[in-house]
């Protein structure tokens, strides 16, 4: 399947709410995210966050960042094969408004994955 993650929905305003509640906050603070996929981390198949990169691991290619709307990129995760258990993935965010831009992380946690014949009862 595939799930899209909203990180809009992770910064909270000092009004606090967050960006997705309140999406007038792109205009009015003149927000924009980037994210860098080549410093993203992972701590699938015993990884560990902040140092093994995403882009080192079989799965890599399962991630992707939909930027249709540069403002408010989309981080989108496909897995239609195999079975995976639960990992993170660390993706420093930046963000940049009208008084400058920041840096900050933010750890997104994959659940186990269920799959075809490996699930069967025995």
């Amino acid at each position: 399947g595939v799930v899209t993650i909203d990180l809009a929905e992770s910064i909270v305003c000092f009004t606090g709410y967050n960006f997705k509640e309140q999406p007038s906050y792109f205009t009015t603070f003149g927000l924009s995210m980037a994210l860098n996929k080549a410093n993203w981390t992972t701590s699938y198949n015993g990884g560990t966050l902040g140092t093994t990169l995403l882009s080192g691991t079989s799965i890599a290619s399962c991630f992707d960042v939909d930027e249709t709307d540069p403002a408010h990129p989309l981080v989108k995760y496909t897995n239609n094969t195999s079975v995976i258990n639960e990992f993170k993935v660390r993706i420093p965010l930046t963000i940049t408004h009208v008084w400058g831009s920041e840096t900050k992380n933010v750890d997104v946690v994959i659940g186990r994955t269920i799959g075809g014949n490996s699930n069967k009862r025995k």
